[in-house]
């Protein structure tokens, strides 16, 4: 199990924005400490740039985090784990959704 940086950014992003949430900062710094963060490189821009085109296309767009954490785990051949439904209509991206029994 790991995260993209796109991911670790945008939780240390919720906690800042939550300046007097200690429990919460807590709580994600200590799932930061436990679980590596995979670096976004070249192939991962490469695969956002032609998914984004056809997400475009299809009139499907999704946030440009989220097409970034997207294209992050296709340029991997990784699983995203999320029980967000607009992952979905990405072409070629497997997903498990944890919250479900």
């Amino acid at each position: 199990m790991a995260v993209s940086a796109v991911t670790e950014a945008e939780l240390l992003f919720w906690i800042a924005r939550r300046p007097g949430d200690a429990r919460t900062r807590v709580s994600v710094r200590d799932f930061l400490a436990r679980v590596p963060s995979l670096a976004w490189d070249s192939r991962a821009a490469e695969v956002y740039a032609l998914t984004r085109e056809e997400q475009r296309r299809k009139g499907h767009p999704l946030a440009t985090e989220d097409l970034m954490i997207a294209a992050h785990a296709l340029s991997l051949g990784l699983t995203l784990v999320t029980n967000d439904r607009a992952f979905s209509f990405v072409d070629g991206l497997k997903t498990e959704d944890w919250t479900t029994g």
